[in-house]
């Protein structure tokens, strides 16, 4: 009756759709077998003389391209497909190659989708204040304040630096802007005091105007160009992705073309291997090089950014003292995968520079950047090569001005040449070992010189370096130096240093326990005695409302004692806390009972406090954060619909994270064993329908969540020990049986 029916439906929808297509065929109810995806489709297809049609929704249905535009495609002008009619199953049997598959995207770096951001409103200030006692110097009270007020209307912060005594004595502002971001396009406009990269590549304070593009509002965004990573499976496979030796992804794929999409490759030089493996066992291994460089965008993407205001001088001096007016404009896009080029212009009341660049990369010559900026006094050019494996790299670079060169944030320039190269070498088991060598050539001064070498034994009960380290400029200097570690448990941590040079030896040992992440005290004690000596131990605790240091150290001529403390203060949406310093973003995460364990992707951040709450600090901004709570840690008449809430919040800003209550009914049961004795305590039932999991309690408790006619339930302990699913959902007692 089936069959009857579905050639029905499908004469019936011939005749609907034949006014459409073309009446020289002769139309016929057939079912399509693509024996190679194990996949059948029954459709309609149409005769013209010796050749068969089928439409070309059909052909997409089973992930074969049809060539042109017609909506009707002749199987013959498929590439890579053969066909074979058979009359007695009305079938149509296709042998599709690679070159008529669609081509299998893969993503093995998973994205996870955030919940909408809840567009919170708030404000808070961080804090940092210290007061230092010297003996016979009295107390110095410092301490750095950065507040901020947040919502959808974007970040406002200023922060402000104030010392007791010494030249910074009072109130100093540091920075006050207005950022908004907008994620969707990547842009960033902030208004106030900002920075800006100058055309000499360095980094300008300045108060003004500026927007641009800002790949960090979307974290998961890969801006440079990566190797395509493809093959092809003869039938149902399996696919790993090795780099270097190391497995980095596995994907199934069905038979036909397959290509890696942004596969997690590492910068620099590798070797990428992709292993084939079908049903019966059969592998196929194909191995492709790259080459992976950070600073290339990818063909066609741009950055930019412009900037308008005038130069910051005194920061952290004067409030407001600004210099010289000036427009700048930087651009960036690359124009192949191999190639990005780059120019810039600033403008400013002294000068106008001009600056262009390019950078290319390739696996046959590693990374390569020119640049040249030019001014009415003279100009500046600088190279850089790397080459970089898992096993080597090699970087040269050379920087020169000449004498006259003066730009925006470089006015006093004093730079004529300099030259440096970095070497490192992975020796395995042997251990690594590094060669850094750099000069550099001033105006109205010596040429200056620093070589070091370093070297690294392979341990396994510690880290040992050696390094030796000569300089030139005035006078001549070369010491040597040993640096020890060790972890003897999971949180403390112990070290030893000896170093010589020319004015005699010093001896270095600490040991540590930092505080946990979540909340905790640690202590660290330090020693150094030779030529040096000091002597140093502090304490310190992180709380809920900041972490605290206290510390006492006593030199050769002074005894001193510190105490610091850094936390904030503020609100969201109306809720008033005092938290640890906030950091990148925040979360007010409600849970609504006490004592509950939070987590940020997997984490331990703390404990919610007598009211269900807790202020999360240092979530990421723009990316996806995993808040979850510990089920465990609910009380049994309180159930949450969900036991984690992924949120993606600004940068600077908070959200709130609310764990409602399920609204799915609880019902209390006692789990016996087929003997009669209660389930061990501690035990966790599964339910099998959804993977619940429910622990058991003393005397067999355990509370059921949405439980509902049927459910069975397995052992954690022993997945053969099960519950009959039943009709009774009421029933006080589960009575779990287990297979032989």
């Amino acid at each position: 009756m089936s069959s009857i029916r579905t050639t029905a439906l499908l004469c019936a929808s011939l005749a609907l759709a034949a006014p459409a297509w073309a009446e020289d065929a002769a139309p016929f109810v057939t079912q399509l077998r693509l024996p190679a995806r194990d996949t059948a489709l029954d459709t309609f297809a149409w005769r013209r003389g010796d050749d068969v049609l089928v439409s070309r929704a059909d052909l997409a249905r089973l992930s074969i391209q049809a060539p042109g535009a017609e909506e009707r495609v002749s199987l013959a002008s498929v590439p890579g497909l053969t066909y074979a009619l058979d009359d007695a199953a009305a079938a149509i049997v296709l042998t599709c190659s690679a070159r008529c598959f669609d081509v299998q995207r893969l993503a093995p770096r998973a994205e996870h989708t955030a919940s909408p951001l809840q567009n919170a409103r708030g404000a808070y200030m961080n804090y940092d204040a210290e007061a230092q006692w010297l003996d016979g110097r009295g107390v110095v009270a410092s301490g750095v304040a950065e507040g901020a007020m947040f919502g959808p209307w974007g970040l406002v912060e200023s922060s402000w630096l104030g010392a007791s005594t010494g030249e910074a004595r009072g109130l100093a502002r540091l920075e006050t802007r207005w950022t908004v971001d907008r994620p969707e396009q990547h842009l960033r406009m902030r208004i106030g005091d900002s920075s800006a990269i100058a055309a000499s590549g360095a980094p300008v304070r300045f108060g003004g105007v500026q927007i641009g593009r800002h790949f960090g509002l979307q974290p998961s965004l890969i801006t440079h160009p990566t190797a395509t990573l493809s093959g092809e499976a003869q039938s149902a496979s399996t696919v790993e992705l090795y780099v270097d030796g190391a497995l980095r992804a596995r994907e199934h794929v069905a038979a036909g073309p397959f290509a890696f999409e942004n596969a997690p490759l590492v910068t620099g030089a590798g070797e990428a291997e992709l292993v084939v493996t079908d049903v019966a066992g059969r592998q196929q291994v194909i191995t492709r090089p790259f080459f992976v460089s950070m600073a290339l965008l990818r063909p066609g993407l741009s950055d930019w950014s412009v900037s308008a205001g005038a130069e910051r001088l005194a920061f952290g001096r004067e409030n407001a003292d600004y210099g010289e007016s000036f427009v700048s404009g930087r651009y960036r896009l690359g124009l192949t995968n191999t190639v990005t080029a780059e120019a810039g212009i600033d403008v400013g009341d002294a000068s106008t520079t001009f600056q262009a660049g390019a950078t290319a990369a390739h696996i046959m010559f590693g990374q390569v950047r020119l640049a040249h900026a030019e001014t009415a006094d003279g100009g500046a050019t600088e190279a850089a090569w790397l080459y970089q494996t898992s096993r080597w790299s090699l970087g040269l670079q050379s920087e020169t001005r000449d004498p006259s060169f003066s730009m925006l944030g470089l006015r006093d320039n004093r730079l004529l040449r300099s030259t440096a190269m970095q070497a490192s070498v992975n020796l395995e088991h042997y251990g690594s070992a590094s060669f850094v060598a750099a000069a550099v050539d001033e105006v109205e001064a010596s040429e200056a010189r620093t070589y070091a070498l370093s070297y690294s034994p392979d341990l396994t009960f510690g880290t040992l370096t050696a390094r030796l380290l000569y300089t030139e400029r005035e006078e001549r200097e070369l010491s040597f130096g040993l640096h020890f570690a060790l972890a003897l448990d999971s949180d403390i941590s112990h070290s030893f240093a000896y170093e010589i040079d020319d004015y005699g030896a010093t001896y270095r040992a600490s040991s540590q326990r930092s505080p946990a992440f979540g909340g905790g005290d640690g202590w660290r004690a330090r020693s150094v005695f030779g030529r040096q000596q000091r002597l140093e131990f502090s304490g310190s605790r992180r709380g809920r409302i900041g972490d605290t240091v206290v510390q006492v150290a006593r030199t050769q001529e002074d005894v001193g004692a510190r105490l610091q403390h850094s936390g904030s203060i503020g609100a969201i949406e109306g809720y008033r806390f005092a938290a640890r310093p906030i950091r990148g973003a925040f979360a007010l995460v409600d849970v609504g009972s006490p004592n509950v364990g939070i987590a940020r992707d997997r984490l331990n951040i703390g404990a919610t406090g007598r009211d269900g709450r807790v202020i999360a600090t240092g979530l990421r901004p723009y990316d996806v954060n995993a808040i979850s709570l510990s089920a465990d840690d609910l009380p049994f008449d309180h159930a949450t619909a969900a036991t984690e809430i992924r949120v993606a919040p600004g940068e600077g800003a908070g959200v709130v994270v609310r764990f409602t209550e399920s609204t799915q009914t609880l019902t209390e049961a006692h789990a016996r064993m087929a003997n009669g004795a209660f389930a061990m305590r501690g035990d966790i039932l599964i339910r099998l329908r959804d993977g619940a999991r429910f622990p058991i309690g003393a005397n067999g408790r355990v509370v059921l969540l949405g439980l509902e006619r049927g459910d069975v339930f397995e052992l954690a302990s022993n997945r053969r020990c099960s519950t009959a699913g039943g009709e009774n959902v009421t029933s006080p007692d589960l009575v779990i049986s287990c297979a032989a």
